[in-house]
């Protein structure tokens, strides 16, 4: 997670979930902008491991969220 938070800056929503009662997970997606009519992308972790990369089917707008962090 924080690789790729220093890579990509802060993504413009997290969503977190904890799952399982006694051995909790925590499931965190993360939705990155990126940028003026590009797809974004959706970040899935399970803990602190990058498990799924998905293009959503959502334009980006504006400056792309990596930019906002230079």
């Amino acid at each position: 997670m924080g690789t790729v938070q220093t890579k990509c800056g802060e993504p413009m929503m997290k969503n977190a979930i904890t799952t399982g009662g006694g051995t909790a997970v925590r499931q965190e997606v993360w939705n990155y902008n990126c940028g003026e009519g590009n797809f974004n992308y959706m970040l899935t972790f399970w803990g602190v491991t990058l498990e799924d990369i998905k293009r959503t089917d959502d334009r980006g707008s504006g400056v792309a969220d990596w930019d906002k962090a230079r």
